[in-house]
């Protein structure tokens, strides 16, 4: 399993997975790394048939928006194309260098 980083404002307790050296809700540069849990709703989806040539050869697959567990949005595929409903739970089991973030549906 592998997991994704957050960061969280000390000052405002904002929470992001972007990094910056400032909170981008208060300006701050007090900031705190943790390890955000891979487990989140699946919040909005669509299934692409017409990819961009680089994924040709992976039609047809599932984006999925998944707000995960710690309040954060994060962007990914989804492995099991036909199983998309919102409010889904997932679960992230890996962190492909070229295509981001992949889930699995969540069956624990």
């Amino acid at each position: 399993m592998h997991n994704l980083t957050g960061y969280k404002c000390i000052s405002c307790n904002k929470v992001f997975t972007q990094h910056n050296n400032y909170c981008v809700e208060c300006v701050t540069t007090e900031l705190t790394e943790f390890e955000l849990s891979p487990v989140g709703n699946i919040h909005s989806w669509t299934t692409i048939h017409i990819p961009p040539s680089r994924y040709k050869d992976d039609i047809p697959y599932t984006v999925i928006l998944v707000e995960m567990i710690d309040g954060i949005k994060v962007m990914g595929l989804l492995k099991e194309i036909n199983e998309a409903k919102v409010g889904k739970k997932v679960l992230l089991t890996e962190l492909d260098k070229d295509r981001g973030p992949l889930f699995s549906v969540y069956t624990g």
